[in-house]
């Protein structure tokens, strides 16, 4: 979970696309397997969560931006 929080942390830092997309590339390629579907699926929205749960991660994730 630490390279997810290190990626979300980059991307909001990115302004450039390529730049994202080389980030997202670099991290697929090298998380390893659960790690990875449950990061597309959170970049994806596909997570369903809790709603106390996704409300937390999200005020969390605001927090940091």
């Amino acid at each position: 979970m630490d390279l997810f929080a290190t990626l979300l942390d980059r991307l909001v830092i990115t302004p450039q696309r390529n730049r994202k997309i080389a980030l997202l590339a670099s991290y697929f390629s090298s998380a390893p397997d659960p790690d990875r579907g449950y990061a597309l699926a959170c970049l994806t929205d596909g997570l369903h969560l809790k709603i106390a749960w996704r409300r937390t991660l999200l005020e969390l994730m605001a927090e940091r931006s």
